[in-house]
């Protein structure tokens, strides 16, 4: 499952997801035209990054693409949205994918802290 059909049943089927109180329907709609594809564009970015030994620059970036995934979660803020049994699979496939990307991110920044080569210090 991708992000991409999740929140692109979120853009047509806004109606099928629970109301917020504090935030109107056409709002989260522009919300999902900006920030899908700008998180997205965030982590090509960072996959780029990452690819290319730049670890210190990806591992932030990474984190913040993340929400992506954790930010689905909300859906059930609000209450359960009344959707076939394949949505609800996209909105955790969508979760449990932001927590893999941040648990990626957390041991490989460990890990390649621990491993780095130490550097000599002169007394």
């Amino acid at each position: 499952m991708t992000p991409s059909a999740h929140y692109t049943h979120n853009y047509v089927e806004i109606a099928h997801y629970p109301p917020s109180d504090l935030v109107g329907s056409s709002t989260i709609r522009l919300a999902i035209v900006i920030v899908w594809p700008g998180l997205t564009a965030v982590g090509v970015l960072a996959y780029w990054l990452y690819a290319r030994g730049r670890y210190v620059a990806a591992y932030p970036l990474l984190a913040l693409y993340s929400l992506l995934g954790f930010v689905t979660l909300g859906h059930f803020a609000f209450g359960s949205p009344h959707i076939p049994p394949f949505w609800y699979a996209t909105i955790f496939t969508d979760g449990l994918l932001g927590f893999a990307i941040l648990t990626f991110a957390h041991w490989s920044a460990v890990t390649s802290f621990h491993t780095a080569p130490q550097r000599e210090t002169r007394a």
